[in-house]
């Protein structure tokens, strides 16, 4: 469900529609990556991966979002979340630049 703010201008958006849609792209590019024949776990020979993670990232100048830290129980889920966000650079809402952002993940993979 998409909530638009009524005080927004024609091609502008509110602070928290930004936050939404940077969630949206963090989520889209780890399923993108889950997904393809020869992922980050077919590639290191992990077979489940079930973990909840915070995930914690800066916008930089650039709107482009960097790693800053994963909570969560498990290494291999903190390595994932570090290589999916070294492979895709995720550009942000300008309005987000010099924020960081805190986004809570569930990776669900099990290998065919």
């Amino acid at each position: 469900m998409i909530a638009l703010t009524c005080g927004a201008y024609a091609g502008e958006t509110s602070m928290e529609e930004a936050r939404n849609e940077a969630s949206l792209k963090l989520k889209r590019a780890f399923s993108d990556e889950m997904n393809q024949y020869r992922n980050y776990f077919y590639e290191r020979d992990i077979s489940t991966m079930k973990e909840k993670v915070e995930l914690i990232v800066l916008v930089n100048d650039k709107n482009q979002l960097e790693f800053v830290r994963a909570k969560c129980r498990n290494c291999d889920a903190t390595e994932f979340v570090r290589y999916v966000l070294a492979e895709n650079k995720i550009r942000v809402d300008e309005q987000l630049a010099g924020k960081v952002l805190r986004v809570n993940l569930e990776l669900r993979y099990k290998a065919w």
